[in-house]
């Protein structure tokens, strides 16, 4: 299986906000289309890192739940460290840890 180049988002806007404790009502509609641009990237990286263990059919009502986990994760490493503060280099290794560690059952190893 392929991975899709624009791939459906693997989480709600509704579960992005609640995980990252913003509140949806109300938001400045140019916050809102980063929120849901960010959901579409953090799908697509957990997707890509997958390889051939992620379905292309998946979307925000089929995914297992520990991929959605990981999308989350990483959908608020993305939000909190947009690159223009001066967070440690270190944090996006321990981005990239963390999904590792939630993922790695679901990963084809051949396809590293």
């Amino acid at each position: 299986m392929s991975v899709p180049t624009d791939p459906a988002p693997l989480v709600t806007t509704d579960e992005a906000a609640a995980h990252l404790r913003e509140v949806l009502d109300g938001m400045p509609a140019e916050k809102l289309a980063d929120l849901e641009l960010k959901i579409l990237v953090a799908s697509a990286v957990v997707l890509d890192y997958l390889k051939g263990q992620a379905d292309p059919t998946w979307d925000e009502t089929t995914v297992p739940l520990v991929v959605k986990g990981a999308t989350l994760a990483y959908l608020a490493h993305v939000w909190e460290h947009r690159g223009d503060d001066e967070t440690p280099v270190d944090v996006d290794a321990r981005a990239w840890e963390a999904m590792d560690r939630i993922l790695k059952r679901r990963r084809d190893p051949t396809l590293q």
